[in-house]
């Protein structure tokens, strides 16, 4: 109805899951390196869970465009299929026989085919969407799906996409043969205020707009009552569209927003989070007796401790400033740490600083992987055991440990000192000041005048440039999640896979326009050299390692702890 009105060329906000109008936010993106992680390095079993309207289903679609040819796919979107009738629909996307009633049959026709594939190097993936909704016998035929493997390798990824309660699915005693299977898990949550704007943005520019539709007014109330939910956003921005029309006004003001509410019956959505959706689930009653709970827990704990600080509990890490100050060493075995990564089930134990301490020059070097993997959010007991992690005591093994946990290792020559304005957390080999053997360390912050180290033998260190340039070998060694398009150095004139994933990196994070180009051209370098100076780098126009380092950190910034963010609370030494 208001397409030539907005001079359109079709609907920007429609419910449907179209590919194209797919937006990459951070947190789409993440659950797209999860896939990818899990697929490509066949690990059998990977869980995406996200609310109603999160778009999940758009990711599945998109999921399908992105695979290479050598990978063969089947998509399930009725989870109410009886375990035989699933088998028939999986063989049936495959193109293999599927009519027959007899699951052995349809077992070994399915067999067959992932044996002929891994023979030639193809990998099969099969997607259910709505997972949660499969019952308990159809998960069972998922799962006896994940014993089709050679001695070494996962003849069948299979990707479990569903609502949050498919991860209460999972965890009921029935289901713990399969709990155990899964690899890789990820949740997707809500967009941000700038990814909503971006998102809207990007609806609207592959519709064909050439002009903003929507004013920043009418974009900050679209977001208050969406909740950052796609599909509320899309209810939203297509009612206030027509709206608009029907008033003859080509902006879309708050005053169409709130008209356009009124008709879908979108309430406030700032006071429905995760705990707000659960509390309405168990009803009235039993919330209130859980919010009166709540309330005396918290003013016992805060009487008897202080107020807690908001950090502990949050899923991201915590920030280098909630560790406390810098010292000189803390005892082996030291407080341990109250992130919310450590829990009972985990043997990565921190000091009160936030350091993995070791009692061996030999784990110096794991010591230092675990302290900057937790500046990432991550606990390395969650992917290896203790006696695996005390193995690694070579970069080779660290390097091999990394690439298992979607992580990878990248090695750079640089002065310490000047990679503080980079403001990612780095090992470092450094000389300990009693002259012994030079072993590794993390640079964990920077308090404006000296760097922090974590040095898992003497504890947290402050050292000044000129002491950490002395004492290191002027070589900094990188843990970064692996990231397509950010794995090598790029410059004009390059084109292909790597270059169409780092100019999307770009255009999520507002430096480049949509396109569909895998040419490092003219506009590219011209956005390389805006983000090189927005972050203070060399403006050379040229994606060298130092600039790729600096995009994954925008890319990732709700998980790593920046340098920037410790908070000087002690005197020089």
């Amino acid at each position: 109805m208001y397409l030539s009105f907005f001079n359109l060329q079709e609907l920007p906000f429609n419910l449907t899951p179209d590919p194209r109008f797919f937006f990459m936010s951070h947190k789409h993106h993440e659950a797209v390196e999860h896939l990818d992680f899990g697929i490509s390095n066949r690990q059998g079993f990977v869980v995406i869970t996200g609310d109603v309207g999160a778009g999940k289903t758009t990711l599945c679609r998109s999921l399908l465009t992105r695979l290479d040819e050598g990978v063969k796919t089947a998509l399930v979107l009725n989870p109410t299929l009886s375990p035989l009738e699933l088998l028939q629909t999986i063989n049936e996307d495959l193109g293999l026989e599927h009519e027959d009633n007899s699951r052995k049959r349809l077992t070994k026709a399915l067999n067959d085919f992932l044996l002929k594939q891994f023979e030639i190097g193809g990998n099969v993936v099969v997607i259910v969407d709505e997972a949660h909704k499969l019952s308990e016998e159809s998960l069972e035929q998922i799962r006896l799906l994940s014993n089709l493997e050679t001695a070494k390798e996962k003849l069948i990824q299979i990707v479990l996409v569903g609502q949050p309660d498919l991860s209460d699915v999972l965890s009921r005693p029935s289901m713990t043969p399969l709990a155990q299977r899964v690899a890789v898990r990820y949740h997707i949550g809500p967009l941000d205020f700038s990814e909503t704007s971006q998102y809207i943005a990007h609806r609207l520019r592959v519709a064909g707009a050439h002009l903003d539709i929507f004013d920043s007014g009418a974009i900050k109330k679209i977001f208050r009552h969406s909740g950052g939910i796609p599909r509320k956003i899309n209810l939203v921005c297509d009612k206030s569209m027509l709206c608009a029309y029907g008033t003859n006004e080509n902006r879309v003001k708050v005053a169409h927003v709130r008209a356009a509410l009124k008709e879908i019956g979108i309430q406030h959505a700032e006071s429905t989070g995760v705990i707000g959706r659960a509390l309405l689930r168990i009803g009235v009653p039993a919330a209130a007796a859980i919010l009166a709970a709540l309330l005396v827990g918290w003013v016992l704990t805060s009487g008897r401790l202080g107020i807690y600080r908001s950090e502990v509990g949050h899923k991201e890490p915590a920030s280098a400033a909630a560790r406390g100050p810098a010292r000189e060493g803390a005892l082996f075995g030291g407080q341990a740490d109250e992130s919310p990564i450590a829990s009972s089930k985990s043997w990565a134990q921190f000091d009160d600083s936030g350091v993995f301490r070791v009692e061996s020059e030999q784990l110096a070097l794991a010591g230092a992987v675990a302290t900057v993997l937790r500046l990432w959010g991550e606990d390395i007991s969650k992917f290896y055991s203790r006696d695996e992690f005390e193995r690694a005591t070579t970069l080779s093994d660290v390097r091999i440990m990394m690439t298992g946990i979607g992580f990878r290792l990248e090695s750079h020559r640089a002065r310490i000192s000047r990679l503080i304005q980079l403001d990612v957390p780095c090992l470092a080999l450094l000389t300990p000041e009693t002259g012994v053997a030079p072993r590794y360390c993390a640079l964990v912050g920077y308090d404006g005048k000296a760097a922090i180290v974590a040095d898992s033998i003497d504890g947290l260190l402050r050292l000044h440039s000129t002491v950490l340039d002395k004492r290191s070998n002027s070589r900094a060694i990188y843990i970064l999640p692996d990231l397509d398009g950010l794995r090598r150095p790029l410059r004009s004139g390059k084109r292909g896979p790597d270059v169409a994933a780092f100019r999307a990196r770009l255009f999520n994070l507002g430096f480049l326009g949509g396109s569909r180009s895998d040419e490092y051209d003219a506009e590219c370098a011209r956005a390389v050299r805006e983000f090189q100076l927005s972050c203070g780098l060399s403006a050379d126009g040229i994606a060298g390692w130092r600039t790729m380092v600096v995009v994954c950190r925008e890319i990732m910034t709700t998980r790593v702890a920046r340098l920037s963010a410790w908070a000087p609370r002690r005197r020089d030494i």
